[in-house]
């Protein structure tokens, strides 16, 4: 399972860390963090034939295979496949119409599973990679450059 190997590598890092630490807040953090972590949804949206069907459902709202297929090169098995990946990874839900499967983004789905994501790294960042105190790290960065002042 991907996730106890997350947690295992991480308590390998907080073990071997020279900083003093709460190692059972980190190690719960990690593990709820591990269990945030969808391998399928980040599967879906890495591969850039379903980005692009991705984008067609959001412009073109709930569609038919062969209405994704219309705007893609790929056969309608292939795009078929994927759009089962995408509502497999919870992005995409079906529906049946008359004689053919329609497929829409999942927009509230989606939505809760990002957010989940970032309230827990938020947590977990906040126990295991707090901010450095060095004065390099805490004031803001500024870029000094030749641009014209109108522009600045």
């Amino acid at each position: 399972m991907p996730q106890k190997c997350v947690v295992q590598a991480c308590q390998t890092l907080i073990g071997s860390s020279n900083k003093p630490s709460n190692t059972a807040s980190k190690v719960r953090s990690l593990e709820a963090l591990a269990g945030t972590l969808d391998t399928t949804f980040f599967k879906a949206i890495a591969e850039p034939v379903r980005q692009q069907i991705i984008l067609i459902l959001l412009q073109q709202g709930r569609s038919n295979i062969q209405d994704v297929a219309g705007y893609l090169v790929q056969d309608r098995s292939v795009v078929s496949r994927h759009l089962a990946f995408l509502e497999q990874a919870g992005m995409v839900r079906s529906s049946k119409f008359q004689r053919f499967t329609e497929y829409e983004l999942d927009g509230p789905a989606i939505i809760e599973k990002l957010s989940r994501l970032l309230t827990q790294l938020r947590a977990t960042a906040a126990i295991c990679c707090p901010p450095d105190d060095d004065a390099h790290f805490a004031a803001p960065r500024t870029v000094t450059d030749n641009r014209p002042a109108a522009l600045e």
